[in-house]
């Protein structure tokens, strides 16, 4: 540390303990004895009688925080522990005491404290950084205060790596609204304004559920993460992020097939939502599912991977493999027969022509002929069990 550098942390130090007595006697000196008014400054809101004590303590701090946010716009952070001084400014800006607010404003507090937050960001990349208590806690505030910043991705990676290592340093309070914020971040990609909601929850057997622009997760999954290491909510939020896209793709992508799966993907839609018997008997064989499985394990893999963590190579490949093969596999059951998707699919739509107004890239495939809605390839068999 050079000398120009001591020197300012000197200076530092002296006017952080010069502080605390003046704002104890601001706080002291309440509401104005005249009216019972609010001070602004000195100067009473209502009545607008000065109180010279309080003008001369404000003078006070004020000299004091000018000259201290210039010690700080002058030392590099990483050179000088700014902690003890910086947790009182940061307790000041909350302070409902309207003239603590008025100076911090005035001369630039919200860069400082910026400055402050971008320098423990810059380190976060580095996931083996040690942060102190009090960078922890200022990284809490970013989360509980809903920043809305690209740079909190780092924020959120370093507490969920931290949770996969059982070394967690922040609130579970918190840590559920880092997940909470990680799942909405990765939503933006397809949706303005996305929500994604704990449950304690589901009314069947799954570990989430997404529509459109919303995402629901469980809560236990979140603290088998926070507890005990387990990245299964990592891979269940890729795995729904899939799903909004896919229904992004099938309500608001109406007027072309976006990728080949699509149309597959809405068949088996269409069906599910037509009917419960055909998704009890085919939620393993869906296709939306399977995609869903396919790229979200993918997803899960490169942000682990991302983190620092190592995939097993061939477990991943084989089970990858497996994934593909099930989204190419066009076998369904209907009332306990097996039939192909699109054997079910064309008895199902030869009577709703609506469909294809609703949804119209379902007419690629599929036109009305006498009446009935028939493929644009093939007529049909009458003798088959309809939905």
């Amino acid at each position: 540390m050079d000398c120009y550098t001591k020197y300012l942390q000197v200076i530092i130090d002296k006017h952080y303990y010069e502080l605390k007595p003046i704002i104890e006697n601001i706080r002291k000196i309440g509401r104005c004895p005249n009216c019972g008014g609010i001070y602004l400054n000195s100067n009473c809101m209502y009545c607008c009688s000065i109180n010279k004590e309080l003008k001369q303590n404000i003078n006070n701090l004020e000299i004091i925080i000018k000259r201290l946010l210039y010690c700080l716009s002058n030392l590099p952070l990483k050179k000088v522990s700014i902690n003890k001084l910086f947790n009182l400014l940061y307790s000041l800006k909350d302070d409902k005491i309207s003239c603590i607010n008025y100076i911090l404003e005035k001369y630039n507090y919200i860069n400082t404290y910026n400055r402050f937050i971008k320098h423990i960001l810059s380190r976060l990349p580095i996931l083996n950084n040690q942060l102190t208590d009090l960078e922890i806690n200022s990284l809490e505030t970013l989360i509980f205060r809903n920043e809305d910043n690209e740079s909190l991705n780092d924020v959120y990676n370093f507490f969920i790596y931290n949770a996969l290592l059982e070394m967690q340093n922040v609130s579970y309070e918190c840590f559920v609204k880092v997940i909470k914020q990680f799942t909405e971040n990765l939503m933006k990609s397809y949706y303005p304004n996305p929500k994604c909601i704990i449950k304690s929850s589901f009314d069947f057997e799954v570990a989430g559920s997404s529509f459109l622009d919303t995402i629901k997760i469980l809560e236990k999954d979140i603290k088998e993460l926070y507890y005990n290491g387990n990245p299964s909510i990592i891979f269940t939020i890729f795995h729904e992020l899939i799903h909004s896209k896919q229904w992004k793709e099938i309500f608001e992508t109406r007027n072309y097939i976006s990728n080949p799966y699509a149309i597959k993907e809405l068949k088996d839609f269409l069906l599910v939502s037509a009917s419960d018997n055909y998704k009890n008997e085919n939620y393993c064989y869906l296709s939306y599912e399977h995609e869903a499985n396919y790229i979200g394990l993918q997803m899960y893999k490169e942000y682990l991977e991302k983190l620092g963590f190592k995939i097993n190579e061939e477990n991943y490949n084989e089970e990858l493999n497996k994934l593909r093969i099930k989204i190419d596999d066009n076998k369904r059951y209907i009332n306990g027969e097996e039939r192909t998707l699109d054997e079910i699919f064309n008895y199902f739509i030869m009577y709703r022509a609506y469909i294809l107004d609703k949804y119209p890239q379902i007419r690629y495939l599929y036109k009305v002929k006498n009446g009935l809605v028939v493929p644009k390839s093939e007529f049909l068999n009458e003798t088959f069990p309809k939905i």
